[in-house]
């Protein structure tokens, strides 16, 4: 069996978190999450509900770059 997986965005490298502890560009601007406003999923709660899309993060932060969220 072979398996590719496939990613978007930029793959960060160690020197692009040297200015991480910038709260307002990662906590208020979530520069390293999703820009739901320009690409974003869809969401229901029940399978029979039109699904809607997400225009705002929550608690469910989608990353931006190879390695997603968790790489965050």
């Amino acid at each position: 069996m072979t398996v590719v997986g496939l990613e978007r965005g930029k793959n960060y490298e160690t020197s692009d978190y040297q200015h991480i502890h910038d709260e307002l560009k990662y906590s208020i601007r979530y520069e390293l999450m999703q820009d739901v406003s320009k690409d974003t999923l869809t969401f229901r709660n029940e399978p029979d509900q039109q699904a809607s899309p997400m225009r705002q993060l929550g608690f469910f932060l989608m990353g931006d770059g190879l390695g997603g969220a968790g790489k965050h």
